[in-house]
Formats: C-alpha cells, structure tokens, sequence
C-alpha cells in the first residue's frame, strides 16, 4: 500500500508535458492593436482593417484584385522538431470567380528551408496548394467557416502536414516546395515565412481573427525523464505488491 500514491501512466504523464508547453503569442486582437503594431509586415492594396470586440477583421471583397494581409519570419518554424500554428479564424465571406484553384484567405507556414504549405478558406471549404502543378488546389475538405470562430492547428512534423479544426482532423498531406514560382513578390523561397491574409488577385474575402500563436511540438528526448519516472513508480509499485504477498 503506498498512501494514496497515483502512478501516472507515460500517456497521462505526455499529455500533461504537452500541454504545459508554453506557445508563443504572435498575434492577440485583444489588444485592441492591428498586426503591424504587433511585430508583423503588413502588405495592402486596397481594402480595409479594423479591430473591435477581440477581432481583427479585414475585407478585400470589394474587388478580387485587393491583396492584403500579413506576414513575419522572425520565428524558428522546425519542421524536423515539429510546429505548430494555431489561429482562430470565422470566415464572413468569400469570392473567386477567377479562378476555383484560389481563395480570398490562406494561410502561409514554411520552415527554415521554406518548405511547408498553404491554405486555402473558403465559406464551405478548406483545401491545400499543391507544387506540382504548381498552386493547383490538393486536399480538399468540406467545412462551414463562417458559423463562428474556429480554432485552426496547421503542423509541420518532419515531411508532413495536418490541419484540424477545433481538434478535428480536417487535411493532411506532404509539405510542399513552392520554390517554382517566380512572380512578384516572391515569398516562396523565404524561411521561416508565416503569412495570413488575401494572397491573391483572383479572389477576395472579409474575416476575422482573434489570435496567433506558434508552438514547437517537444522533441522525443525531452520526454524521456518522463518515461523513466513512469518505469521507476511502476517498478515501487510492484515491488510494494511482492512484500505485501511476502
């Protein structure tokens, strides 16, 4: 008998590592400020943006030829390691008449070696970029955007990505090399590149954001104190069950 004590099982112990990992904040409307006066490049051409109630909201939908959004590569996005982005996002509304392989929002993640994926949102639909043919839509999900705010988690681990949305599975695919492209600007052969807004002039949005975050997933050898202290309680634990038999 050992008072009460609870041997945590390796599962239990991961979770509780996992979620004590502290993320990094990259944008928070709650402050009442846009992205520009919070460490990101705003890049604009036309359109508007405000911030009001705990949401940054943007539209480019007055024309699909409005760009407009923003973007930063002061953060280590390691992909070896694992990263993930999390953003809460509500579609309003969204036009491409030009062109069904783009969106009036996306979102950009490429790591050190500009490697990565782009998203793009439509009202029903979320759907990948693919680099070969070069930006011609890939995995394809169908998901109201607009109901309310989403919470987004888009990961690079290693050679792939996952999007969920609101801790449901939603895309999954290869990172992707959008090195080919050679129009301006040219943002594909950045690293560490993060990019969320209107990207296109074959499509237009309005929407909302409340907050940005990047978070490294912890590296394998980070949880093996972990795993030794689930051995060394497992261990007391039945060692304490011989002498109660004994």
């Amino acid at each position: 008998m050992f008072n009460g004590l609870r041997v945590m099982t390796v599962a239990a112990m991961v979770g509780a590592f996992s979620a004590a990992a502290p993320a990094t904040v990259l944008y928070d409307a709650g402050l009442n400020t846009q992205p520009g006066a919070q460490a990101w490049t705003s890049f604009f051409l036309g359109g508007t943006q405000s911030v009001a109630g705990g949401a940054l909201t943007v539209d480019t939908s007055s024309s699909e030829s409005i760009q407009g959004g923003y973007s930063r590569t002061d953060q280590a996005v390691d992909s070896v390691t694992g990263v993930t982005l999390g953003f809460d996002l509500k579609m309003l509304t969204e036009t491409h008449t030009g062109s069904t392989n783009r969106a009036g929002f996306s979102v950009i993640l490429l790591d050190g070696s500009a490697m990565g994926i782009e998203i793009g949102f439509w009202t029903d639909e979320v759907w990948s970029q693919d680099d070969s043919p070069l930006f011609v839509r890939a995995e394809t999900a169908g998901y109201d955007t607009t109901a309310d705010f989403v919470h987004y988690e888009l990961t690079l681990a290693g050679s792939a990505y996952t999007l969920t949305a609101d801790g449901s599975p939603l895309l999954a695919g290869a990172i992707r090399d959008y090195s080919a492209f050679a129009g301006f600007p040219d943002v594909y052969e950045t690293p560490n590149f993060i990019f969320f807004g209107d990207d296109t002039t074959s499509a237009g949005a309005s929407w909302q954001v409340q907050q940005v975050a990047l978070n490294t997933i912890p590296e394998p050898a980070s949880l093996l104190p972990l795993g030794m202290l689930a051995i060394a309680l497992k261990r007391r634990r039945m060692s304490g069950r011989a002498r109660a038999a004994g």
